[in-house]
């Protein structure tokens, strides 16, 4: 597992390249336009930074995203992305 705070919105968006969304609404929790990701052994969350209340997925500019994976290499291509201070 890593797991990242916050994120800029264009490393965000290349961490989730190689994902695709899960077919279900995206949550209100922890804030509104939370989502689930998923690839092959990899799932993703996602949340805008919404400290304010007043951020949405289409406002946020930071996010907080966990990283799940089946085994340690699922994970390589978002760590290579720069930016990025990973947790593990």
């Amino acid at each position: 597992m890593a797991t990242t705070c916050w994120p800029p919105t264009e490393n965000l968006h290349a961490v989730l390249a190689p994902l695709r969304p899960l077919p279900m609404p995206a949550w209100r929790w922890p804030a509104p336009g939370s989502r689930l990701y998923a690839a092959d052994g990899l799932l993703a969350f996602t949340a805008p930074d919404d400290i304010t209340h007043q951020q949405t997925a289409d406002t946020a500019n930071r996010w907080a995203l966990i990283l799940g994976a089946q085994h340690p290499e699922h994970l390589h291509h978002a760590r290579q992305i720069p930016g990025i201070n990973w947790d593990t």
